[in-house]
């Protein structure tokens, strides 16, 4: 048993076991895509104690904390980063379907709020709850979701759902 295993808990992020551990793909891919804004220990601590003290159940707990304290000191530039999308092809894209809880650890609904305001041929489905998977919890969102794959069909704009 490897010294590490006695303090992981289940919201410990995987650690890599060797060169070859498939950790390293997401972790490259989150810290070329994402601008993690923390440029040192001493920010990364002070952020730890706000979180602590605004989120005492998570304490940050989410992939987007997780990229922005494993990112520091990352070797290499930002890739891809979050950008405006382009309105003039965004105009013609097909109908969208978007699909977020209101406390989403990991895709906040501010973040939805904005993509849709982006994507003028969007709807919004807003799911009231938590957690990041509305379609496995094989309730009303995920009839919606069946119904757009299968049919096409588009809910109404800015409908709140249950589950």
């Amino acid at each position: 048993m490897s010294r590490y295993m006695a303090t992981q808990t289940l919201l410990s992020s995987t650690m890599a076991s060797s060169q070859n551990s498939t950790v390293w793909q997401g972790l490259a891919v989150g810290c070329l895509d994402r601008d993690h804004n923390m440029k040192s220990f001493g920010e990364a601590e002070r952020k730890q104690f706000l979180i602590n003290a605004t989120s005492p159940h998570t304490m940050g707990a989410c992939q987007s904390y997780q990229y922005q304290t494993q990112c520091l000191g990352w070797p290499a530039p930002l890739q891809n980063p979050q950008h405006v999308l382009n309105q003039t092809a965004m105009r013609l894209a097909p109908p969208l379907l978007m699909v977020n809880s209101i406390w989403d650890y990991e895709a906040s609904y501010t973040w939805a709020i904005n993509a849709l305001s982006q994507a003028p041929t969007a709807t919004m489905v807003t799911r009231y709850g938590d957690g990041h998977l509305t379609y496995v919890l094989g309730g009303e969102g995920t009839r919606i979701i069946d119904a757009y794959l299968v049919n096409g069909t588009v809910p109404q704009q800015n409908l709140v759902i249950q589950s």
